[in-house]
């Protein structure tokens, strides 16, 4: 946006609006129009006029945006201390003024954001519930503190488990789980996996369910909702049929009718004239039948089978009047999204089956929940929803607002909230609770920002038509001033007009919130624009045509005009099978941003099976994938002849440690590699001293697991698998396999940062909030997953008549797949998820600056002609508007399959094992030291150091817990610590009885540790070193806690480990290791002096190992946290 003046762009007075902060304004604000910086700059005009910092509270949904504007909130205020001159473009000197004023402030009342960055309130949804949470345990619905559980499903599964128990033994609700388990054809695991899914969404369902004492009531009213419904949904056709159609439609339907009542024919039209009351609703159904096919598309043609027989005169005069009708209706697409509703409305009846099957579905999810609750209370650990749930009861009993909401009112007088059109219901009614209360002109002020065409996020919870009912109606008693972005700052003219003429013509002419439909909002340019649209079609058809699309892309990537800042973007992971092999053929160089996880990667399966292998002898898949793998290279036959003679239950590891003898029978390739492996075996299993993470590494290592990788990400891989072994196991807790799989499954492989050098590929998901300079979009004829479908459906669905009628309805039989009700709330959801597609278009296409290339495979039908996409594909959502194209350039495109080259590479399904006589080879020296000829290691006692006032293994077991919290504070955001430390610190003596400290030492070894960390985040030099050297967000790259490094000296491999290293914000790369030493009274600086002593040589070897991997100048620390002390020195050179 720099350079441009603001006084050009065609919505300036909207952008000073929203700089208004005297006013509560919801801002549109789409893609490319400088919606971050609008909000910073809004903050920092808030931040200019108040007392305190902490009464601006900004909200964002992620920690990376949270982090990255708190980041950029820091820089403005820096830059303006400097003592320059504000730029000259009027844009930039807007933003110098804002912070400027924001210093001004800060220095007149003593801030000290500078020394305190913890003060600007920038946090998550999901923080500042937590700190609620915290806050006042006993207000937020127990006085049990939860702490954020890892594994939510686990603690579904178990209350349901629990639940399920009831049908075997008398319970409060075994006759309505025996009434479910009858609807399911007793299949209890179906019903499991049900109400498990059920639970993960109960803040959506729990708020809806009527007391069982109420059930007849809910009932009644229930019907009336459905009545009030299809009376809506006619009425809302019968508005939206063009103009001419009732007459013509009635006289067509009557002539139809006769004709299938003289064939007796099964379709059946009614011939009564039609009219708008709820009596007619039949006949408009049958209508629908009539126009429409059973998938919901506009028939072509009629026939006799509909009432209209081959024939010349009236007949022929008939058959072409309707299909002018049919034709007009395709090319009214509000209408016929109408129809199509229409035709899938249930009648408006419950029968008696199905109102006590819903009975006994609202008892059980009360009960469900209930137990729950129970399972939380056992395990001191809650969902999200759960903490979301507590964190609205903190603020609210259900009769007015809590102490602790009339603090927060006291303290809040301004709430900024990011992203708003992908917030939830739960946080939606948070904001509701925050601002009760406030009135327009009482000075305190809610703004809102987002683009409701990029709610893409339903799947979260996600729901679009909050942000339209918050520019329609108050939030709270907060009424907002809509304003609308338009500027686009991003892509270049072209590319801005050919999407504003595509998308105006995609999305719907009006918002609709039942539907969650959004209307277009255009850009206007802020560039000017060149030849072409910047917009590109690329049809492919035929037996090769998937291969001939990957090989068109990889074409365009090679072209001499393609450079760095380009991104493939996909729907779904899966899109990419045919494309990514062939640009790695091409040599093609790419960056794939979570598209695999760590169970994905070879080097994580080999270290998952070593894990195996020493957690449980016993494991025989484990030690099979371990033998069997490249690692240890046994043949199958090896294998087998190993194993034979066995007794039952004999472990494999059981078999190894037998005397070679055993194993003669081995080829002798097999023996070398078996006698070697148990060699290595034995070594590390002989020191069960050590962590599980050094026996896993050290066992990978001696077996050459690094030399079967390729590439440098299979180490990575590695890395990342051994700090979950780490962390799994951070407070003594026992490691489970299940627990391992299922965190390699959900964590990511590292791809590093973005490399604005390589090409990007991702989901279109990942790509929000990130731009390219070309984007490319295949597959976008492949469909996605169908959604699951849930035990309850429900909706509440807003008619002229009331704001809420409520529909629930039970899963289809397992006998019968027709259930009206039910039926119609998931074709609603259907609806919402199509208008979701037409939003994911709009997020993938503008993302580019200068071109967007879009590629899809057509099918044809047995005529040979093109058929039209799959109805759930993102290519259907564009047809409308590039149906054409893509039709013209598969025709251009088709190449028959026998003359079409082999585009990919067979991807082996194998891997290289080494030879069974490798072996680690001879290691170079990574550290020379001058004028030493031995390693300064061989000097130093790497193992625990006795401390000066306390020894024993009390004290070895105090400082590995004191490192292990203030490693897991460096993780945290500055205004995260203090929560932390009131969840952490309830569960010290647990931690510390179970390291084995001794009864009688649990008071003072608790005091100590809680001393060690309570000093650390509230003495200035603690935060510094927990922060990182400075302002940057906690854990950012420069930054590590606990950073293991391995090197080699004198063919010895060497491991060590820096308690903290980071580079501030001089260049300066500080290496600091804590001591939980003390010395209470005498001369302290004189205890200082001499543990600096003692420890110089150790931590001068750490910084020669770094100075091998950079070239920062580096200081070393000593930080002394139960006393606040402190050295520091310069590393030699």
């Amino acid at each position: 946006m720099s350079g441009s003046g603001m006084s050009r762009l065609a919505d300036f007075d909207v952008r000073q609006q929203a700089l208004d902060i005297h006013h509560s304004c919801i801002v549109q604000a789409p893609a490319g129009s400088g919606k971050t910086e609008l909000l910073i700059r809004r903050y920092l005009a808030l931040l200019a006029v108040v007392e305190q910092p902490e009464q601006v509270l900004a909200i964002t949904l992620t920690r990376k945006a949270a982090a990255e504007m708190r980041a950029r909130v820091l820089q403005l205020l820096s830059s303006t201390k400097d003592g320059d001159q504000p730029p000259v473009d009027e844009f930039s000197a807007e933003g110098w003024h804002l912070a400027q004023a924001v210093n001004d402030q800060d220095s007149r009342l003593q801030w000290g954001i500078n020394d305190q960055p913890g003060r600007l309130r920038i946090l998550t949804i999901d923080a500042f519930s937590q700190g609620l949470n915290q806050a006042l345990p006993l207000l937020a619905g127990s006085g049990v503190q939860l702490s954020p559980t890892d594994n939510p499903q686990l603690l579904y599964r178990q209350a349901v488990r629990e639940l399920l128990a009831g049908i075997d033994q008398e319970s409060p609700c075994q006759q309505e789980l025996m009434a479910l388990l009858r609807h399911l054809d007793n299949r209890r695991s179906q019903l499991e996996g049900l109400l498990v899914q059920m639970l993960a969404h109960r803040d959506q369902w729990l708020k809806l369910l009527p007391h069982p004492a109420q059930f007849a009531e809910f009932i009644n009213e229930m019907k009336q909702s459905l009545t009030r419904v299809c009376e809506q949904g006619l009425s809302d056709w019968l508005a939206a049929m063009p103009q001419g159609w009732f007459l013509e439609l009635t006289d067509l339907v009557s002539y139809a009718a006769d004709n299938l009542q003289e064939r007796g024919a099964a379709l059946q039209l009614p011939t009564e004239v039609a009219s708008e009351s709820l009596f007619a609703l039949d006949y408009w159904l049958a209508v629908a039948g009539l126009l429409l096919t059973n998938d919901g598309g506009v028939r072509k043609a009629p026939n006799k089978n509909q009432g209209f027989p081959a024939g010349k005169g009236e007949p022929a005069e008939k058959k072409a009047a309707l299909v002018q009708l049919l034709n007009e209706l395709k090319e009214t697409p509000d209408a016929l999204a109408l129809l199509v509703q229409l035709r899938g409305l249930p009648r408006p009846a419950i029968s008696a089956e199905d109102g006590e099957l819903i009975r006994a579905l609202v008892v059980v999810l009360h009960y469900a929940a209930a137990e729950l609750q129970l399972v939380f209370q056992q395990r001191g650990e809650g969902d999200f929803v759960e903490l979301s749930l507590r964190a609205l009861q903190a603020l609210s009993d259900g009769e007015g607002p809590t102490e602790l909401a009339l603090a927060l009112d006291y303290r809040l007088q301004h709430i900024l909230v990011d992203e708003f059109q992908d917030t939830s219901w739960l946080q939606y009614r948070l904001i509701e609770l925050l601002t009760a209360g406030w009135q327009p002109d009482d000075g305190r002020t809610l703004f809102l920002v987002g683009d409701p065409m990029q709610s893409i996020y339903r799947f979260r919870e996600a729901d679009v038509g909050l942000f339209l009912r918050a520019r329609q109606e108050p939030v709270g008693e907060l009424r907002l001033q809509p304003l609308t972005l338009t500027a686009n700052f991003r892509s270049d003219g072209q590319l801005v007009e050919a999407n504003n003429r595509l998308f105006s013509g995609l999305f719907p002419a009006a918002d609709d919130i039942d539907r969650g439909a959004v209307k277009f909002s255009p850009s206007t340019l802020t560039r000017p624009g060149g030849a072409g649209s910047g917009l590109f079609c690329h049809g492919f058809s035929g037996d090769a045509a998937r291969s001939d699309e990957a090989s068109a892309l990889a074409d365009l990537l090679t072209a001499p005009q393609a450079g760095s800042g380009d991104a493939i973007l996909v729907k779904n992971k899966s899109h990419l099978l045919a494309i990514l092999p062939l640009l790695r053929a091409r040599g093609i160089r790419f960056q794939a941003v979570e598209l695999q996880t760590l169970a994905q990667s070879d080097a994580v399966l080999d270290l998952l099976s070593i894990t195996r292998a020493l957690l449980h002898p016993a494991d025989r898949v484990g030690w099979m994938a371990l033998l069997l793998g490249p690692c240890v290279g046994l043949t199958l036959a090896d294998m087998t002849l190993l194993l034979t003679d066995e007794p039952a239950g004999n472990s494999i590891a059981a078999s190894l440690a037998k005397p070679e003898a055993s194993r003669a029978a081995m080829s002798d390739d097999g023996q070398r590699r078996a006698n070697n492996f148990i060699t290595h075996y034995l070594a590390v299993t002989g020191n069960r001293g050590r962590r599980l993470r050094q026996q896993v590494e050290s066992l990978w290592l001696a077996l050459g697991g690094p030399a079967v990788l390729t590439g440098r990400i299979g180490l990575s891989d590695a890395d990342d698998f051994l700090r979950l072994l780490d962390d799994s196991q951070g407070d003594g807790r026992e490691l489970s396999i299940e627990q391992l799989n299922r965190l390699i499954t959900e964590r990511y492989r590292s791809s590093g940062e973005l490399d604005s050098e390589l090409l990007q590929v991702m989901t279109i998901h990942k790509s929000k909030g990130l731009q390219f300079n070309r984007v490319f979009i295949p597959a976008l004829d492949k469909t996605g997953r169908h959604d699951d479908s849930p035990l309850l459906a429900w909706e509440e669905h807003a008619t002229a008549h009331s704001s809420g009628e409520l529909l629930l309805a039970p899963i289809r039989s397992a006998y019968d797949e027709h259930h009206p009700v039910y039926n119609y709330i998931r074709s609603l959801e259907k609806v919402r998820s199509q208008q979701e597609q037409l939003r994911l278009l709009y997020v993938a296409l503008t993302r580019a600056r200068y071109e967007v290339h879009l590629f899809g495979v057509l099918k044809r039908d047995d005529d040979n002609e093109l058929k039209e996409p799959a109805s759930n594909s993102l290519l259907a959502a564009l047809w409308p508007g590039l149906g054409a194209r893509f039709s013209q350039t598969a025709d251009d495109n088709e190449t028959p399959a026998q003359s079409s080259p082999a585009t990919t590479t067979e991807l082996s399904l194998y891997r290289r094992r080494l030879s069974n006589e490798w072996q680690l080879p001879e290691l170079r020296p990574s550290v020379v030291i001058a004028g030493a000829d031995e390693s300064i290691v061989d000097q130093v006692d790497l193992a625990e150091i006795v401390e000066f006032d306390w020894a024993g293994e009390s004290a070895r077991i105090i400082g590995v817990l004191v490192h292990r919290h203030l490693c897991r504070l460096a993780a945290l955001p500055a205004d995260q610590w203090s929560a932390h430390l009131q969840q952490m610190i309830p569960q010290l003596p647990a931690q510390l009885s179970q390291a084995g400290i001794a009864v009688d030492e649990a008071a003072t070894s608790v005091g100590r540790v809680r001393e060690a960390l309570e000093q650390a985040v509230s003495d200035p030099r603690g935060r510094w070193i927990l922060a990182g050297g400075g302002d940057l967000p906690a854990g950012a790259a420069h930054a590590r806690s606990e950073y293991a490094l391995t090197w080699s000296h004198n063919n010895e491999v060497r491991n060590l480990v820096i308690d903290r290293t980071f580079v501030d914000d001089q260049g300066v790369r500080w290496i600091i290791d804590y001591k939980t030493g003390y010395r209470s009274g005498g001369d302290t600086e004189g205890f200082l002096d001499q543990e600096q002593s003692r420890y110089a040589t150790q931590l001068e070897e750490y910084a020669a190992v770094m100075k091998q991997m950079g070239d920062e100048r580096i200081r070393l620390g000593l930080y002394f946290p139960r006393m606040a002390g402190w050295r520091e020195w310069a590393a030699p050179d």
